[in-house]
């Protein structure tokens, strides 16, 4: 939704320049680095069934855990 109000901005004023639309990759770089992050450790996780064993085991007896890793993932 961002990127189309960045544009819809962008075009009533008539600025298409870099400088303007930058706006939109600064706003939204925080947001990329966490999903990235996210996606690094879960990958990781994925590869190593070994180390992750005892942490689903233990979130089993805590959901919070699994829980906050799922909104993590999936809430947009």
């Amino acid at each position: 939704m961002l990127a189309a109000e960045t544009l819809d901005r962008a075009l009533r004023q008539g600025d298409l320049s870099a400088n303007y639309l930058r706006a939109y990759e600064q706003t939204c770089a925080p947001g990329i680095a966490t999903a990235r992050a996210v996606k690094f450790i879960l990958r990781f996780a994925i590869y190593r069934p070994a180390l992750v064993d005892p942490l689903i085991r233990w979130s089993a007896r805590n959901g919070r855990l699994l829980t906050t890793l799922v909104d993590a993932v999936c809430v947009p």
